[in-house]
């Protein structure tokens, strides 16, 4: 509400105006109130729902858990398949490495070869993968290497030019002791011109 300067401001309206309205306690027993209503809807949800939904007797939470830190962090997942392989290697990969592996793969994968016991050596997807990016990494390192060349002849031909221009400024800007400029600096300039000209046409 707008004063009008006629009425001064009264003490009381004063000292409530410098009063926060923000309340601690109210908004502590809102967030309480809001989770005890998400919890009661949950319980009348389970209630609702009874033995409707059954868990798989294949689901195993720790190795869920497992796929979950490896999505997150690819090193452990490292780690944690090298020792699985030392205590047991006759495991084969989860479907979803093997399609990401299979995915990653350009070509197909050589035949699996025989080991010297007789098993079947898998093949190593790490090390396909590796050798590819150094292949890549060598073929950035040449585009690079041509990239720079041709930017230092560009270079040291925007420096010649430079260095061009600014020696016909320097000439064209000498003068004669009494102030007139050296005309034969500039008849030079014209016939070369002339020249230039001649010669495209």
């Amino acid at each position: 509400m707008k004063r009008d300067g006629r009425s001064a401001l009264s003490i009381g309206r004063f000292i409530n105006a410098r009063k926060s309205t923000y309340d601690k306690r109210a908004r502590i027993k809102q967030s309480r109130d809001e989770a005890a209503a998400k919890k009661a809807k949950y319980e009348r949800l389970q209630k609702k729902l009874g033995e409707k939904i059954e868990r798989d007797e294949g689901f195993d939470p720790e190795a869920y858990e497992r796929r979950l830190a490896a999505i997150d962090n690819p090193d452990l997942a490292r780690e944690a398949k090298g020792a699985k392989r030392g205590d047991d290697e006759d495991e084969d990969l989860d479907e979803d490495a093997k399609t990401r592996a299979a995915a990653a793969e350009d070509d197909e994968a050589p035949e699996e070869q025989l080991t010297v016991k007789g098993k079947k050596k898998k093949f190593d997807y790490l090390k396909k993968a590796w050798e590819k990016g150094q292949v890549e990494r060598a073929e950035r390192e040449a585009q690079r290497k041509v990239f720079l060349e041709e930017k230092a002849a560009r270079d040291a031909e925007l420096k010649a030019q430079r260095v061009k221009r600014q020696d016909k400024k320097q000439l064209m800007r000498k003068k004669t002791k009494r102030g007139q400029p050296v005309m034969k600096h500039r008849v030079q300039s014209i016939l070369d011109k002339l020249q230039a000209e001649q010669m495209g046409s």
